[in-house]
């Protein structure tokens, strides 16, 4: 499985849960980011600065794209025929999936509470680990949101509430 953004605030979980399921992780990060997918269960991470995912020789069943884009575009070559590309932040072209003979799908971000009680088990029993970035003040919601939006966040970003 390939996780692109592997430690970011979706990738985190997304590298620590695949290694749960038995999966081999290739994560995508840049900077302390490599360090972390790497901490987080990564069995090979791809510095997306340096390294180019295409170059990796080998292809893989899933890919886990939260970015969309550009970015998404170049999956579909490293993915298996009959493989499949999930993405978090934008629907997949049906039509380009079918020209290389894999799946495509968008998944929402909607909230399920079982799924929400499953992760928090795992949380609770030391399976899963919470990676926290940063914290802000509520009054400093627009600064989070910025920080967000730069890409440059290792984890999740908290909105305190006082």
């Amino acid at each position: 499985m390939l996780i692109s953004a592997a430690a970011g605030g979706v990738g985190i979980f997304a590298v620590q849960i695949a290694k749960l399921a038995g999966a081999r992780v290739i994560g995508i990060a840049s900077g302390d980011g490599i360090t972390l997918a790497r901490e987080l269960g990564a069995d090979e991470v791809v510095d997306r600065h340096s390294e180019s995912v295409l170059k990796l020789g080998q292809t893989v069943d899933v890919v886990l794209d939260p970015i969309g884009g550009e970015t998404q575009d170049q999956y579909y070559e490293v993915l298996k025929k009959g493989g499949y590309l999930v993405s978090v932040s934008t629907t997949p072209s049906a039509e380009k999936a079918a020209s290389y003979g894999v799946r495509s799908a968008r998944v929402s971000n909607e909230t399920v509470g079982a799924r929400l009680e499953q992760l928090s088990g795992l949380v609770g029993e030391g399976k899963v680990r919470v990676v926290t970035d940063r914290r802000y003040s509520f009054k400093e919601t627009s600064t989070a949101l910025a920080h967000s939006a730069s890409g440059r966040a290792r984890g999740k970003i908290l909105i305190e509430i006082a």
